[in-house]
């Protein structure tokens, strides 16, 4: 973009005159683009919380037509779960609409705003890869706590058991492997434009 180009060159080498607009006006496109990454991201998360409270309503619904036993606890866990993941990314879209636009150095705030952002995406792919390992140890622990020993085997070997075991399986092990590509097309890429959008401006 020419009118980028400018700005950079502008900011790499003012002159007394120039010094103060130049300040100006890259604080300006700091702003504009910035405020536009972030909307993003908050709408990502939005769509996130979204899904995460009507996961929690279906498990209400679940749990309430289920008698009392292993299943059961397994749902009651998976709402407390889910009921925690959708306290922390409420946190995050608090973190990101405190964002100061107005600040006296903008460059410095969104500094910060991508290290904490950082921070989000290690926790939020290690706790998605590991409560799905773990959910899946126990679905099937419960599983066979509400069979019982003596029948659990005939219950695999039956054609409705092994499409549970198989459907279960790819629904809880497959999302592990794409974790990334969700972090990535949710969240990743649009802090990577904000990192982007900081290394333009970065004076030579």
């Amino acid at each position: 973009m020419k009118e980028l180009d400018d700005l950079k060159e502008i900011w790499a080498q003012p002159s007394a005159h120039d010094v103060q607009w130049s300040r100006e006006q890259l604080q300006e496109v700091l702003k504009g683009k910035s405020r536009t990454i972030i909307d993003r991201l908050k709408r990502s998360m939005w769509l996130e919380i979204t899904m995460t409270y009507l996961a929690l309503i279906l498990l209400m619904l679940q749990a309430g037509y289920q008698q009392a036993g292993p299943i059961r606890w397994l749902m009651v866990m998976l709402f407390v779960f889910f009921a925690g993941f959708g306290i922390y990314f409420a946190s995050r879209i608090w973190l990101l609409a405190r964002f100061d636009f107005g600040a006296a150095n903008l460059r410095d705030n969104l500094i910060v705003l991508i290290h904490k952002l950082d921070g989000f995406l290690n926790v939020y792919t290690f706790s998605n890869r590991l409560s799905l390992a773990v959910f899946y140890v126990l679905g099937l622990l419960a599983v066979y706590l509400e069979k019982g020993p003596e029948q659990i085997m005939a219950f695999v070997a039956s054609p409705r058991g092994a499409l549970f075991l198989v459907s279960f399986s790819v629904a809880m092990l497959a999302p592990i492997f794409l974790v990334n590509w969700v972090v990535d097309k949710l969240y990743g890429k649009h802090v990577e434009r904000l990192r982007k959008l900081l290394a333009d401006f970065e004076p030579n």
